[in-house]
């Protein structure tokens, strides 16, 4: 049915749309969808070639979840293959191959679409490099998720930072370290699927960003990232200026995930944008409290700090490498805009603060004269803060946490450590 249908309303289709500039392309599918959805996508993927695809080229069909060919769509030399009707009859194969991927569909329910991009990416660029200029059209989830690499499954809001980019393949999922060029000439177009994957405005921002500097390192350029397919395919089939994210890669060899939470729009939460309490918190409420929050910003934004919170001596340590624990999670919140921020950490359960151990590092960057900032400690609604300053000029990348958050001691000029009952106290 898929092949007749087909031969019918895709043809008649073309026939009456109006010609595309020719373009070669590849094309990435995933089978973890409906099949009807997946069969939409084919034929709309099919109707875009017949009117973009000259005689001589071929667009590869990949499994963009499972990384292998489909088929392959080929145009042959000669009159006799100008109606769109001959070129389908001339793509029997591939229309078969097709077939046998759309009855292997299944429907992936928390995930529909799921795809492996970040393989997808190298696939294309080890296996078919752009001879000139060309299309790479995935359609697939943007929520990436490997059992293999459970610390980078991006469900619940995770988003891998620049360092998990800039890394080898052997180092992250996402690695570029050496693949540099290896899409060069391509316009890349993310049709995107599933639906409420968006946890807040932040957090959309910085999932297209990760796939945009992604691409960019690649020597690709990312056109393309909505869930508007038919705007996709009027926009392909051109050579379009290359497009480069504003704010592009940071080298760094820091292996980072923020963790976006709903409702995470850029609004300041309570306990960061209310006034801080003139008075000292009353020992009951320190002693035991509940719905504690910790957020952390500083004043020179081209540096990095780190926030590192050990809710009980018996706790495992909150910071940017373990930001969830049976205790709590970090959060990066946004203040105005998705570029200037402060981390945070909110904890789950009762605790006696004064048990509480605090620190912040200076992990990279430069300062001529040291960096300041505040951090701000809130028991439900209430708020306590406290100014410090960080002497160092330039980062250390953690060197020394063990001794500073473990030991409670200052181990260089990297480091600060903050008493909670000093911050409660106004200190």
């Amino acid at each position: 049915m898929f092949v007749r249908t087909t031969l019918s309303a895709l043809a008649l289709a073309t026939i009456i749309s109006s010609p595309t500039a020719a373009r070669e392309a590849v094309v990435g599918l995933s089978p973890n969808q409906e099949p009807a959805v997946l069969q939409e996508q084919v034929e709309t993927v099919i109707q875009h070639l017949l009117q973009t695809v000259e005689a001589g080229e071929e667009v590869p069909f990949i499994d963009a979840a499972n990384l292998r060919l489909i088929g392959t769509y080929a145009v042959p030399e000669g009159s006799a293959y100008d109606s769109p009707r001959a070129k389908l009859n001339a793509n029997a194969p591939l229309l078969g191959a097709i077939r046998s991927f759309l009855s292997s569909a299944r429907p992936n329910e928390a995930n529909p679409g799921l795809i492996d991009l970040p393989g997808f990416l190298r696939f294309v660029g080890e296996n078919y490099p752009a001879p000139d200029s060309a299309d790479l059209i995935v359609i697939g989830s943007a929520i990436y998720q490997n059992p293999r690499a459970p610390r980078l499954d991006m469900a619940d809001g995770a988003v891998p930072e620049d360092g998990y980019v800039s890394a080898s393949v052997s180092t992250s999922p996402f690695g570029t370290r050496g693949l540099t060029g290896s899409l060069e000439g391509y316009d890349v177009y993310f049709g995107l699927t599933g639906e409420n994957w968006i946890v807040s405005q932040s957090h959309a921002h910085y999932v297209e960003r990760l796939w945009s500097i992604s691409v960019d390192e690649h020597g690709g350029s990312l056109q393309f990232f909505d869930d508007d397919l038919a705007t996709l395919f009027r926009q392909a089939g051109r050579d379009a200026p290359d497009r480069n994210h504003p704010t592009p890669m940071v080298s760094t060899d820091k292996l980072d995930v923020i963790v976006f939470h709903a409702g995470g729009t850029g609004e300041l939460p309570a306990y960061f944008s209310a006034p801080p309490e003139a008075e000292a918190a009353p020992e009951p409420i320190w002693r035991s409290a509940r719905n504690v929050a910790i957020a952390l910003t500083w004043d020179d934004l081209t540096v990095d700090l780190d926030l590192y919170v050990r809710p009980s001596p018996s706790s495992s340590v909150i910071f940017y490498d373990q930001p969830t624990t049976p205790e709590g999670q970090m959060f990066k919140d946004f203040e105005n805009s998705p570029t200037t921020g402060f981390e945070s950490v909110r904890l789950s359960g009762t605790y006696d603060l004064s048990q509480m151990a605090l620190a912040v590092n200076l992990y990279g960057g430069t300062v001529p004269s040291g960096v300041t900032g505040e951090l701000r400690l809130a028991i439900g609604e209430r708020v306590w803060a406290q100014r410090f300053t960080i002497s160092a000029t330039s980062g250390n990348r953690g060197a020394g946490a063990e001794q500073a958050i473990g030991e409670g001691e200052i181990p260089n000029r990297a480091w600060i450590i903050l008493d909670p009952l000093e911050i409660l106290n106004g200190d």
